[in-house]
């Protein structure tokens, strides 16, 4: 019988995954530029995603930032050059010591700023959402997020 639950657990975070694209591109990418102009000072969601990122994770080369949001070099080092352009990061060169040739990014004050500011309005967003639900309703869903975000980092297993 555990099996059976195994698959069905699997169905629904498939179901899942795919409800919560669907719902971010309903609701979430209202918050950002599609077309990637930076018009009125709004990032992409690519580029909040990289800026979030390197805040939450301190993640800060160009390599470790391909690997973990799986994009292409090419791509990556487009959308830095494009970010450093418009003052949300800078490059650092690497010192001596370390591998002379390695480039760390890091978010300039402004990046910082514009990041915060998009990370509040997509939380405005998002719990605008929520609102019309009752309190019960609210806090079930809170308790069920977090528990499944506790799960989601632990990679899936069981703690």
């Amino acid at each position: 019988m555990q099996k059976a639950y195994e698959k069905e657990i699997a169905k629904e975070f498939v179901a899942l995954n795919m409800n919560i694209w669907w719902w971010n591109r309903g609701h979430i990418m209202q918050s950002f530029h599609v077309n990637g102009k930076n018009e009125n000072g709004l990032l992409t969601m690519q580029q909040f995603h990289v800026l979030m990122f390197m805040k939450s994770t301190g993640v800060n080369t160009i390599s470790e930032l391909c690997k973990w949001l799986h994009l292409s070099k090419s791509s990556m080092s487009i959308m830095v050059s494009n970010l450093e352009k418009m003052g949300y990061l800078y490059k650092q060169q690497a010192d001596d010591a370390d591998d002379g040739r390695k480039v760390y990014l890091r978010l300039t004050q402004m990046g910082k700023e514009t990041v915060a500011k998009a990370e509040e309005n997509v939380l405005e967003h998002i719990a605008a959402c929520f609102a019309s639900f009752s309190d019960e309703a609210q806090t079930k869903i809170c308790t069920n997020l977090k528990e499944l975000n506790k799960m989601l980092k632990a990679g899936g297993f069981e703690e």
